[in-house]
């Protein structure tokens, strides 16, 4: 029996030096999707990841406004 209470310890060790390791790594989706919302819509300030699709906010959302100069060549 002893070394199945040796084999628990043994098992709860690694665990915790998994989790520091995993910690250390720091490692957050969070800002990696910040950080890959890289256009900003002047207008009402929405967050976009390329310019096509900046490009189809300003269709459907603000089609009264002219696009900027940097999206009126994109298909």
């Amino acid at each position: 029996m002893t070394r199945g209470h040796m084999k628990m310890q043994a098992k709860q060790k690694n665990l915790k030096a998994k989790e520091a390791a995993k910690k250390s790594e720091g490692f957050d989706h969070k800002t990696a999707q910040a950080k890959s919302l890289v256009h900003k819509c002047p207008i009402c300030m929405i967050q976009s990841v390329n310019l096509l699709s900046m490009k189809q906010h300003y269709e459907s959302k603000h089609p009264k406004v002219p696009l900027p100069a940097e999206l009126q060549g994109l298909q």
